[in-house]
């Protein structure tokens, strides 16, 4: 009897839940035809009064000559209003003033979303190298291992973006702003409008990004800390490429998927400039705190770190800058708000200022080419009324108002109506803005040790570049917060500097720091090392700096070249003092017809400043390295492959030196930087 009575409440409670149904179909479908009948009403109303007004302009009109044709136009405001529409994601909204100081303390430098404290974490050993490769190469090693830790890859949003239309960009600032447009996009699906969180939160179903769902990046997420579909460990270490190819099998952003996992990653591996850079760690929330830090190839440390706080503007840049906001502002006065208007005014007041300063350089004759250092002081003073400028709150609202992003679209929707003083010197798809506004960012930075370079090697567009003179300053915070920091390199003395820096500038006493060397892998009846002095011509090899240019040189060095790669089997490496002095080499090979020998005997490579050495010279170099003709790799010296590049076996059975890497003893930073104590 009990049975039928729950029987009948439950068929009761499914009648009515069906009937609930029902009505809220119904609700839903008399809101449809409500709107649609208003709809067709607002429609009907409008097409009343464009008829009404149409008849009305007949009325009023002269009578046309029996040859004349009567053609409706659209009036100007018409015109106008599409104008506005079509202009309304280049515009500047009020939620974009420096006085929302909410989103102020929420952005980062990078743009990325408010961080949140993940609810998990564990301790972790960071592991830094210079370039991807090198970071790769270490994941391959650790595969080889019995070791099985939840490791996680960290890259920019360049490296890690799986969606084609944002990585066809190619710039990381474009990427990095594409991003966040796609992000800010889910705004009417979030709380208060406000921009998805990371870690514990990830962007809602409502972003403009097919990727950045919160499923699929939970999912990933889970991948990336080596949990499959059945929840059983597989505790394989993923480097960047897999991480991509991850992403795309799984339809899940990389990016924010790493951010995500980073609380419960055990070993985290970095490149420099995530590990160095403080806003890039705090963008990242990688905290240091009771984590230990292992930094490879640690012999160039302090040059890695001068060189990511250094920052170049040139004179063609800001003249780009002063262009684009000026057409920007008469494009828009009518519809700035007073405090957008005042600061586009003071951005361009600044860059105007830099510029004109620049300008007056490049005027004076008699100027030393070496360049010049001024301090801070000396360099603001010079800029005239933007000396009153407040830089912090520019930057502020350089950040939170997405106006870099605003001027570039702008400039390529109204490029044919801009006007640029020299539109060759600066590619359509990257405006300077950014650069200008990196460069704000450096001289908001408090340093005791910042200086200002006016560079003068190219006199028709000298450059402003910010540096540090004392870069170890900037190891200070990861020092003191770090559990441990172990140093690796294969040649890292002499450790003078290195000590100084800890010491002195890092605070850190004598008996904490402690030393470990060892003997090299390789024996030495498996080395042969040889100097060359002369080339077969009986010339001498002399490569110093003012005999690089000197075509008899290096005619004998290319045929010491092709004398020498005759006789080695496989890969040869050939390392340039600079990019410079390998572009001189490469003119003069080609022109004299050395280069055609050589290639006969080997397949040549040679890097470039681009950068694009890691996906594309160094596989294709490796592959035709271990064939019977074998390879020529021409590289530079603190390139992207010279260092923590395995050349291993047939990859490198010769390693060819050209002349010694000296500094210029003539440059001015040089100089400076040799009067720090």
């Amino acid at each position: 009897m009990d049975i039928e009575q729950e029987l009948d409440e439950l068929r009761e409670e499914k009648a009515k839940q069906q009937r609930i149904q029902q009505r809220l179909a119904q609700i839903r479908q008399d809101q449809k035809e409500f709107r649609e009948s208003g709809i067709k009403k607002s429609r009907k109303i409008r097409r009343g009064k464009r008829s009404r007004s149409v008849e009305n302009d007949l009325e009023n009109a002269p009578p046309p000559a029996s040859s004349d044709i009567i053609t409706l136009e659209d009036d100007s405001d018409n015109k106008n209003d599409f104008n506005k529409r079509r202009d309304r994601d280049l515009l500047l909204s009020d939620s974009e003033e420096e006085g929302d100081e909410k989103k102020a303390s929420n952005n980062s430098i990078n743009g990325d979303p408010p961080e949140s404290e993940p609810v998990l974490r564990c301790n972790k050993l960071i592991y830094a190298s210079r370039t991807h490769s090198q970071l790769e190469q270490f994941v391959k090693e650790l595969q080889k291992t019995n070791f099985k830790p939840r490791v996680l890859t960290l890259g920019s949003r360049q490296m890690l973006c799986v969606n084609e239309e944002v990585r066809e960009l190619g710039e990381g600032k474009l990427i990095n702003d594409k991003c966040n447009e796609l992000l800010s996009s889910s705004g009417k699906n979030t709380e208060d409008g406000k921009r998805p969180k990371l870690e514990c939160e990830v962007p809602k179903s409502g972003c403009g990004c097919s990727y950045a769902k919160g499923d699929a990046i939970e999912e990933l997420s889970d991948a990336i800390l080596a949990v499959d579909e059945d929840e059983k460990f597989v505790g394989q270490a993923r480097g960047i490429s897999q991480l991509v190819k991850l992403g795309r099998q799984r339809h899940g952003c990389p990016y924010y998927a790493s951010k995500t996992a980073l609380g419960l990653s055990q070993l985290i591996l970095v490149p420099y400039n995530i590990l160095l850079h403080k806003r890039t760690r705090q963008a990242w929330n990688l905290d240091l705190s009771g984590n230990v830090i292992i930094v490879d190839e640690a012999h160039n440390l302090l040059q890695t770190l001068a060189s990511i706080h250094t920052v170049e503007l040139s004179n063609n840049q800001l003249d780009v800058c002063c262009q684009c906001l000026s057409d920007y502002m008469e494009h828009f006065q009518d519809r700035l708000s007073f405090r957008n208007l005042r600061n586009v005014k003071q951005l361009h007041c600044l860059a105007y200022s830099m510029y004109q300063f620049l300008g007056s350089i490049s005027r004076e004759k008699g100027s030393s080419t070496d360049g010049t250092v001024i301090n801070m002081a000396h360099f603001f003073a010079q800029l005239g009324d933007a000396i009153n400028i407040d830089l912090c709150r520019l930057l502020s609202y350089l950040e939170n108002s997405q106006l870099c992003r605003k001027l570039r679209n702008f400039r390529l929707r109204y490029r044919p109506q801009v006007t640029i003083y020299n539109p060759n010197l600066a590619p359509v798809n990257i405006t300077p803005l950014y650069q200008l506004r990196d460069f704000i960012e450096a001289l908001t930075s408090r340093s005791e040790d910042a200086r200002i370079v006016i560079d003068r090697t190219n006199i028709r567009d000298p450059r402003l570049r910010f540096i540090l003179l004392n870069p170890a300053e900037k190891l200070r915070d990861i020092v003191n917060e770090c559990r441990s920091l172990i140093l690796l390199g294969g040649t890292m003395r002499p450790v003078d500097q290195l000590m100084d820096a800890f010491k002195r500038v890092c605070k850190i006493p004598q008996q904490r720091i402690k030393v470990f060397s060892c003997g090299h892998v390789i024996g030495p009846k498996q080395l042969l090392a040889i100097s060359i002095g002369k080339g077969p011509d009986d010339k001498p090899l002399s490569l110093n700096f003012a005999n690089r240019d000197s075509e008899s040189v290096l005619r004998s060095l290319a045929q010491s070249f092709i004398n020498l790669i005759r006789q080695i089997p496989n890969g040869v490496v050939a390392f340039f003092p600079s990019y410079a002095f390998l572009g001189t080499f490469i003119r003069s090979i080609r022109s004299s017809g050395h280069f055609a020998q050589l290639e006969r005997r080997k397949e040549i490579f040679i890097e470039t400043r681009a950068g694009k050495e890691e996906t594309s010279i160094w596989p294709t170099f490796c592959r035709a390295a271990v064939t019977q003709r074998g390879a020529l790799l021409m590289a530079v010296v603190g390139g992207k492959l010279s260092e923590g590049i395995n050349f291993s076996d047939e990859l490198g059975r010769c390693v060819l030196m050209v002349g010694v890497p000296y500094p210029n003893r003539q440059s001015a930073e040089l100089q400076e930087r040799m009067k720090v104590k």
